[in-house]
């Protein structure tokens, strides 16, 4: 049970949660008993952008209320001819969804406590739990730590040391943006132009993207590139959209790394496995989060006071790691097959 140091006693079975996606509140969640989470930024933000996931991500049932549903998209040529159906997914903004995950859990205050402004500089590990040490001089210890902390893991540093990776690139830099619903006057249909219509523009580095996306040069690109475009929808979006309102994406992944835990530390999601943007970075986070959950909790199970040994704690992250490799490995390859459109291979 995480607490700071130097408190008088230590309540068993409290996991440390470092976090930056939402992978950290679906553990707390599945946990029967207290955790706690760390969050990098110091308050809660609101981002625009969306995010996908896949059909079975919606089963953690606390983030209905902000996605958009729909049950089938049917495509049709200008002659009525059917091309096919698409099955049901969903999409929300990445924040909200984050959002109401860390609600969800503040819900339940027995069970997770969310600290905002927590940067780590150090994790020391002994044999009967872990410290997180912070930027302000703070510090806490419990149990477990499960690194949730994405891409730029600094828990992955701890697990890999030296040979922690470096993201990679993707090889594309995505111009997305927001606006309201009530700005579209046009019916609920997808219209496509009769030729493939992928505009590009040449941004040299960051820096250089940085500067694209500020200036509003992105946004005012993006409306040149679609001035003849009478598509009522796509009209409605280009003539509306503010400059501000346009962001710049650049994903990226990570090479499949040795180990995804060491001692009592363990990373799931985007720490351990980064996956191209398909919709199926989302889904394997929770899959990872309530899976290492139930583990901990069958390994523990559930007695009020009963020591989480360093050999349970080996067990459990061991198979862990073992049983998720290959669900990994799998999505990995479909990702990497559907996503050539979206730079679905890493920038060479």
């Amino acid at each position: 049970m995480t607490r700071h140091v130097g408190a008088a006693s230590r309540p068993s079975l409290r996991p440390t949660l470092r976090v930056h996606r939402p992978a950290s509140t679906a553990a707390s969640l599945a946990l029967p008993r207290p955790s706690s989470i760390f969050e990098l930024r110091p308050t809660r933000t609101v981002t625009e952008g969306s995010i996908s996931s896949a059909p079975n991500a919606p089963v953690v049932g606390v983030y209905d209320p902000a996605a958009f549903f729909y049950h089938r998209l049917a495509m049709h040529a200008d002659d009525g001819y059917l091309f096919g159906h698409l099955v049901q997914y969903d999409d929300e903004y990445t924040s909200i969804l984050h959002n109401i995950m860390v609600n969800a859990s503040g819900e339940q205050p027995d069970l997770a406590q969310v600290r905002h402004g927590a940067r780590i500089t150090h994790i020391k590990e002994r044999d009967d739990g872990v410290t997180l040490h912070f930027e302000d001089g703070r510090a806490a210890r419990g149990d477990i730590l499960i690194g949730a902390d994405g891409i730029h893991s600094k828990v992955c540093e701890h697990v890999l040391g030296a040979s922690a990776p470096t993201p990679t690139f993707l090889g594309s830099c995505m111009v997305t943006g927001t606006l309201p619903l009530t700005s579209i006057n046009a019916p609920p249909r997808l219209d496509l132009p009769r030729r493939p219509l992928h505009p590009v523009s040449l941004v040299p580095d960051r820096a250089a993207w940085r500067e694209y996306e500020a200036s509003g040069e992105a946004a005012r690109a993006a409306k040149r590139n679609h001035e003849g475009v009478q598509t009522p929808v796509i009209r409605a979006l280009m003539d509306n959209v503010r400059d501000d309102a346009v962001k710049l994406w650049t994903p990226y992944c990570i090479p499949d790394i040795p180990s995804w835990h060491r001692g009592r530390v363990c990373l799931i999601g985007d720490a351990a496995h980064a996956l191209p943007p398909n919709g199926h970075v989302i889904a394997m986070a929770f899959e990872d989060a309530v899976y290492l959950a139930r583990l901990l909790v069958v390994a523990h199970n559930a007695e009020v006071g009963k020591v989480f040994a360093q050999s349970d704690v080996a067990r459990v992250l061991t198979q862990f790691e073992r049983n998720r490799r290959p669900r990994i490995e799998r999505v990995r390859t479909l990702a990497y097959g559907t996503g050539g459109a979206k730079g679905g291979t890493p920038a060479a």
